[in-house]
């Protein structure tokens, strides 16, 4: 029997044919082994993230509630507003993540603030007047003219005599850029953070939140989901909404990376 050139061919095409096959099922199984772990990782890294950026905000919340302690021997508040003002400023100058705060009397009219220059803002006394009507309070996040983002949020107090009054304050996200910036995901991946409308307001390239760059893809709160990024870099993204739904943790690793490898927060 003669072997022809043909023959040959198909012998070794049919006998490479079942290798293919299996090398290309081992591909499949391993990204989704590889996708699974990254999603079961990310999970409990968005959790993570979420607890401690949650306690951040609690935390400034409980800095407006000591101000109202320490006021508690003040016993008329527009007799007292130098001694007000200078508590304010000290509290500036001890927490640096309170732009400015201010007093205002049940009526919602400004009493004092730590800034003697400052003239109240029109966001500032529709926050003050969403804090007064609603039974859960939740800050909106805008943005100063230099482009840093900010929150507004209140605290009620009493005097001695019973008078009612409000504290509030401009809170900046600095101390959540720097917590953010030291968290890695694997080699290249990240964590930042989106108001409501997917405007960026916490990521470790700074410059893209002064910018106010919008997220560049498509978001879903279900599953893992596919984009390029910033950078023109394809990546695999997860999502957990905070505070209320006004803020969204994104978690983001390159797509190349995630295929390769799977490694936990550092």
């Amino acid at each position: 029997m003669k072997i022809t050139k043909k023959f040959i061919i198909y012998l070794i095409v049919f006998s490479l044919l079942p290798i293919i096959v299996l090398g290309l099922i081992s591909i499949y199984f391993s990204r989704d082994v590889n996708l699974r772990e990254f999603r079961n990782n990310s999970d409990l890294i968005l959790v993570e993230l979420s607890n401690e950026i949650q306690e951040y905000i609690n935390h400034n919340k409980n800095i407006l509630t000591s101000i109202t302690i320490s006021m508690l021997e003040s016993k008329n508040l527009e007799s007292e507003l130098q001694k007000e003002q200078a508590l304010l400023r000290r509290y500036i100058f001890d927490y640096d993540t309170f732009l400015e705060l201010y007093i205002f009397d049940e009526n919602l009219k400004p009493l004092t603030s730590s800034n003697e220059d400052f003239t109240h803002s029109e966001k500032l006394i529709e926050e003050l007047r969403k804090f007064g009507s609603q039974d859960k309070y939740i800050p909106e996040i805008y943005f100063t003219e230099e482009g840093l983002p900010f929150y507004y949020d209140f605290e009620y107090g009493f005097l001695s005599n019973g008078e009612k009054y409000i504290v509030g304050g401009k809170i900046s996200l600095i101390s959540i850029w720097t917590y953010l910036h030291t968290k890695k995901i694997g080699k290249e991946g990240l964590v930042f953070l989106l108001d409501k409308d997917n405007t960026l307001i916490a990521h470790p390239k700074i410059q893209k939140v002064f910018q106010q760059e919008k997220f560049p893809g498509e978001l879903t709160d279900s599953n893992y989901f596919y984009y390029r990024n910033f950078d023109n870099i394809k990546c695999i993204g997860l999502t957990r909404r905070i505070h209320s739904n006004h803020i969204r943790l994104v978690l983001e690793r390159p797509a190349a990376e995630v295929f390769t490898t799977s490694r936990r927060i550092t």
